[in-house]
């Protein structure tokens, strides 16, 4: 039997993601465009992820949301700047709940 993954090896913004892409994805799916196209813009979507994120998009939102959390955990530069698009963007409780905390 295979061992459960240990979240303590697993970086911090990974296991943030992890948790809540549930979340992520019905809370995003409306405005995955919007957030995707305002992450390009931060150089942390580059073109060809834009294009593959907006064609997932096209058929279930989700999924396209889905394909931008794969993206983001990429690395925590990139979790940083999502974070401060969703912020910017009016999300606060939602950067709240990943966070623990509250940006102004």
């Amino acid at each position: 039997m295979a061992e459960p993954l240990n979240p303590g090896n697993l970086l911090k913004h990974v296991v943030i993601l992890t948790k809540h892409s549930g979340c992520l994805r019905i809370t995003l799916a409306d405005q995955i465009e919007s957030v995707a196209r305002n992450l390009h813009e931060r150089f942390v979507v580059k073109d060809y992820q834009l294009e593959d994120i907006l064609e997932k998009a096209k058929s279930k939102p989700e999924d396209g949301v889905s394909h931008l959390i794969d993206i983001i955990k990429r690395s925590q530069e990139h979790f940083d700047e999502f974070i401060q698009c969703l912020n910017d963007m009016g999300y606060s409780g939602l950067v709240e709940k990943l966070t623990g905390m509250y940006m102004y």
